[in-house]
């Protein structure tokens, strides 16, 4: 063979080898799903980061922090709108970093010193809308508000009829110098009057509710008509009714009301050593232990209803909560880009939701909120 044909041959048999070493095309990497983070909203920076409280339902979304109340749609913009109006003057609180502002479906309650401001919801900064309780109008020993911690819960209470339920503390004068009475839980049931058209509020009438041998409120929360505030000690929990008057619901303090789906849930030790979950179906009228062996640090978390799911939390995590007959479970929830911020509150609009905290608000997709946290 000469050289020229083994030479061609090598050329051959070469170019064969690199026709079957051609490298396959490069498959193009899945760029992760943005959804699966939480992300900062840029209408929450600087002086509006601090927030306390949301609320949602199928037309608006109210988030109430520190110095602002934001709302969206805003008063006269199109219902389809889901960008936040900030409202100042009459309609932002206090500046309060302690406790949430309360809020209900067609208004919105601070406290500052002695007064608690009534916020439309419909219209809240138009002349005349909002209303001024003026505690030592209701009470003239009151002393001070006797207001839980947002990281309890709800500082007041509003109940489906905007009843407002502010609990305080008054002065015991029987002794020579004057002392906060401690033994009697103080309430003021604020009822209301919301203009169909304005939405502005007036108040009708304030009750003052005294409900002796009781402690410091633990916790408190609406359900229907019905307002529920639980005691530390002895007092246990009572139910107030829409015309005032009041009783005992359960003998024990509950460290935690929620509401889910319709039934009343309590988070209660029971005077035992374990931490219970009870329920009522019937508004407070009657208990049911559902589990008795909780881990006791369940009681720190904060529990509401988003959407038709059980949401809690603790610190930055996020908790789904299922309940059966006989027992809670929780399970973690992805909380990647929330880390490290103090959650306060949760809620959902227009298919996102927002998770408010004492540095800013975060948003997710509902399709993504309850994917689990990767182990």
């Amino acid at each position: 063979m000469s050289s020229l044909r083994r030479v061609g041959l090598s050329l051959v048999v070469v170019g064969g080898l690199w026709s079957c070493q051609e490298k396959a095309p490069d498959t193009p990497t899945p760029l992760p799903d943005p959804g699966l983070s939480w992300q900062a909203s840029d209408a929450f920076l600087y002086g509006n980061k601090i927030q306390l409280n949301s609320y949602a339902d199928s037309s608006r979304i109210i988030l109430a922090g520190s110095q602002t109340t934001s709302i969206a749609p805003g008063e006269s913009r199109p219902g389809t709108d889901t960008t936040f109006v900030h409202y100042s003057g009459q309609a932002q609180p206090y500046g309060n970093t302690y406790q949430r502002p309360a809020i209900g479906s067609q208004l919105l309650a601070f406290a500052n010193t002695s007064t608690v401001n009534l916020v439309s919801v419909a219209s809240p900064v138009a002349n005349y809308s909002n209303a001024v309780v003026r505690m030592k109008d209701v009470d003239p020993d009151f002393a001070d508000f006797n207001l839980v911690p947002y990281s309890v819960g709800d500082c007041m209470a509003i109940n489906q009829q905007q009843q407002v339920l502010i609990p305080y503390s008054n002065y015991d004068r029987s002794y020579q110098t004057p002392v906060i009475d401690g033994n009697t839980l103080h309430l003021a049931l604020v009822s209301t009057v919301i203009a169909p058209t304005s939405g502005y509020v007036s108040v009708r009438s304030v009750l003052p509710i005294h409900i002796p041998n009781t402690g410091q409120v633990s916790n408190l929360v609406a359900q229907g008509n019905y307002l529920f505030v639980a005691t530390y000690g002895g007092g246990g929990a009572y139910r107030i009714a829409p015309n005032g008057s009041y009783q005992q619901t359960y003998p024990y303090s509950i460290l935690r009301f929620f509401v889910g789906n319709g039934t009343l849930y309590g988070l209660t030790y029971a005077n035992t050593q374990s931490l219970k979950l009870i329920a009522s179906t019937d508004q407070g009228v009657s208990w049911k232990v559902l589990t008795d062996q909780l881990p006791a640090d369940y009681q720190s978390l904060q529990i509401r209803q988003v959407n038709n799911q059980l949401i809690a939390w603790y610190n930055s995590q996020l908790f789904q909560l299922t309940i059966t007959p006989t027992k809670l479970t929780a399970v973690e929830l992805d909380n990647t880009g929330l880390y490290g911020n103090q959650i306060t509150s949760v809620a959902t609009f227009r298919n996102t939701v927002y998770v408010s905290t004492l540095s800013g608000v975060f948003t997710k997709p509902v399709r993504t909120f309850l994917t689990p946290k990767k182990v």
